[in-house]
Parts: structure tokens; sequence; C-alpha cells
């Protein structure tokens, strides 16, 4: 009986396997080589090989918002000494507002930008919006 797939199969003889490797058993493996991929590869995922560990760091910021019509913004420029340029931010609203979409980004050494949308159908009031700016260290 031929099975369309294998875990359809109780049992799938090795013989009966087409397109195998012709050498393919345990020596064919060299698991000293793949032991140092994984070890570069935790490396650069950690400090990048460096001894400087990686680490999130988290400010939190208050920016004052004008009246916003629907798809108007507002943004602001905020000195963060510890980042570097083209390190990747993340900004969560700690204010809660249904209307409000928030995105940062690092427009250079030791700056920040924020940037709030009005993205509901209606006219957000004047205030201040609490948010918490989080980025990764010696990335």
């Amino acid at each position: 009986m031929r099975y369309p797939r294998a875990d359809w199969a109780a049992n799938v003889p090795w013989a009966g396997i087409t397109g195998k490797p012709a050498n393919l058993d345990s020596s064919s493996v060299d698991l000293a080589q793949i032991r140092a991929q994984i070890a570069n590869i935790q490396a650069s995922l950690n400090g990048n090989g460096s001894t400087t560990a990686q680490q999130w760091i988290s400010e939190d910021v208050s920016l004052t918002i004008g009246t916003l019509d629907p798809l108007q913004a507002t943004s602001e420029t905020y000195s963060v000494p510890a980042i570097d340029s083209g390190t990747p931010v993340v900004v969560n609203q700690l204010s809660e507002n249904l209307w409000l979409m928030s995105s940062c980004y690092c427009v250079e050494d030791g700056a920040v930008r924020v940037i709030v949308q009005n993205v509901g159908p209606y006219q957000v009031t004047p205030g201040t919006i609490n948010l918490r700016i989080t980025y990764l260290a010696n990335a």
C-alpha cells in the first residue's frame, strides 16, 4: 500500500525512501563545527562578540499636544545620550487614549523622535501624553 504522507504511515522503510544522500550517518556530521557555528551566533546576538553585554533601557517622557484633527500628527525630539544612530526603538503609551498612535525612531546619536498621530474619526483635545521609550543599549 502507498502512503501519500510519511506521518500517515505506521512504518516507512529506509530502503523505500528515494533521493536520500548516499552517505548519511552520524560520521558525516561534524559536531565540533556545529558547536562553533552556534557559539558564533550566540556571540553575535549577545554583544556582537564583544565583552559588553546588551541590555534593554527604558525612559519615560511626556509630550504635550494641542488639538489634533483626524489624521493630524505632532512630533517631539528627545535627548537620549546612551543611544546610537540606527538603534531600534519601541515606544509605549502610558496614557490611555484610544485614538492616538505613537511611533519612535532614532534620528541621530543621542536623539530620538516621538511621533503621535490621531488615527480616530474625532478631534483629540489638548493634553499631556506619557510615553515610555525602550531601546537596546550596545546594539
